[in-house]
């Protein structure tokens, strides 16, 4: 009896890790398809040390911007939140015209600093 409750135990945790290796195979293949063609090189931005700082996603963020609207000289964004201002910096950087607001009092010091 304890053998067969041992086999159903295995059968089960190994058809549930088995559906999610299968669900992770699917996010990453996903992935793949949104981040093709990749922008690896980001425009360099400066602030300072966030723990909400996007900088790791800057390359992200401008691939899909890029998608939707392939000619950035004519294109604007509006960052609502712009925090540190490393989104902004990057698009402006980007040669996207760039609309930046923060409700922090920080931010404002920022843009006038990195995007004027």
């Amino acid at each position: 009896m304890i053998q067969k409750i041992e086999s159903q135990i295995k059968n089960g945790l190994f058809m549930k890790i088995s559906r999610i290796i299968e669900q992770v195979q699917r996010v990453i293949a996903m992935g793949q398809i949104l981040f093709d063609d990749l922008i690896s090189n980001a425009p360099e931005t400066q602030t300072i040390k966030y723990t909400g700082s996007k900088l790791k996603l800057l390359p992200y963020i401008l691939n899909l911007s890029k998608k939707i609207s392939c000619d950035s000289k004519n294109a604007a964004v509006f960052d609502g939140f712009s925090g540190s201002t490393r989104v902004s910096q990057a698009y402006a950087k980007s040669g996207y015209k760039v609309y930046a607001n923060d409700i922090a009092p920080y931010t404002k010091v920022f843009n006038t600093a990195f995007l004027l």
